[in-house]
């Protein structure tokens, strides 16, 4: 009795191990994952085949096989190797966003290091800008991903590169600083760029970014307020001196009203003396081809 019983449970496990497995797995999807081995771009060891097949049992059961038949699809057999490797929260991000799963994957290990400590908005930056984002943290520090984060995929390069020639840390973070708070960023880049030789050259400074950021911005509204306190005062002026002496200024804008109608008269001679020329040809011709009366003899 003992012995039918304990062969009962043998069974019993072997049959609930092999479900286990069989149930877990769709042929469909171990049909896959076999097609994506084969297409693996290096060749998986034995060991790897068999840790990539737990990988993937894990995730058909936490995911369904639809979910997993697709990103093997997607992204073949590395996301099997990526969510062994990194752990379920890498896993979570990447089956819920499928932009953020080709860059974390291309990518993972730079970018999970990094996304740990800053967060998952390290990896919409590299979705952004492929091969760049971690580049610009490294260069402008951890607290610079929010302003990164708006930077325009055609600006995202040249920043990196300036950043790259940078003499100090300072200027890396007044580069950012000055792009960042510059009401025309593009303008900004642009006069960067031409001091791009003496960049290449000594490397970038402070002076030259803030050189560039006071031309781009800075120095143009300075000048629109200086300009605009100017009339004012002008206009002040102006008014105390109507004020003060009423006929002294109306003398003076009469003598201004006689002189503008001067010199209006003076063009005006000018350009009838232009003119004479064209009007005398013009009556030549009209002479030529007007209709003559016939000569009737008395």
């Amino acid at each position: 009795m003992m012995r039918r019983f304990g062969a009962l449970v043998l069974v019993s496990l072997m049959s609930l191990t092999m479900t286990g497995w069989c149930g877990a797995v769709s042929k469909v999807a171990s049909e896959v994952f076999e097609l994506a081995v084969k297409k693996s771009p290096k060749m998986l060891t034995p060991a790897a085949k068999a840790a990539a097949k737990t990988a993937l049992k894990k995730m058909v059961t936490q995911y369904g096989d639809d979910v997993v038949v697709k990103l093997l699809k997607q992204h073949g057999v590395k996301v099997l190797e990526v969510g062994a490797k990194y752990g379920d929260d890498v896993m979570r991000l990447v089956v819920k966003n499928p932009k953020m799963a080709t860059a974390l994957l291309q990518n993972a290990d730079e970018l999970v290091p990094l996304m740990r400590r800053l967060g998952p908005k390290v990896v919409e930056l590299e979705a952004r800008h492929p091969g760049l984002a971690t580049k610009a943290i490294k260069l402008f520090g951890d607290d610079a991903v929010k302003a990164l984060a708006k930077v325009p995929q055609k600006d995202m390069s040249v920043l990196v590169g300036y950043a790259a020639r940078a003499d100090t840390p300072a200027t890396r973070r007044l580069l950012l600083e000055a792009y960042e708070k510059t009401s025309r960023p593009s303008v900004f880049l642009k006069l960067l760029d031409k001091h791009k030789m003496k960049i290449l050259a000594v490397g970038l400074s402070v002076a030259t970014v803030k050189l560039a950021w006071e031309a781009s911005d800075g120095f143009r509204e300075g000048a629109k307020e200086a300009g605009r306190g100017l009339m004012q005062k002008m206009s002040e002026g102006l008014m105390q001196g109507v004020r003060e002496h009423p006929v002294a200024v109306g003398t003076m804008g009469l003598g201004a009203v006689l002189l503008t109608l001067s010199l209006l008269s003076l063009v005006w001679g000018k350009m009838k003396l232009l003119v004479w020329p064209f009007r005398m040809m013009w009556r030549g011709v009209a002479w030529l081809f007007r209709r003559r009366r016939p000569f009737v003899q008395p």
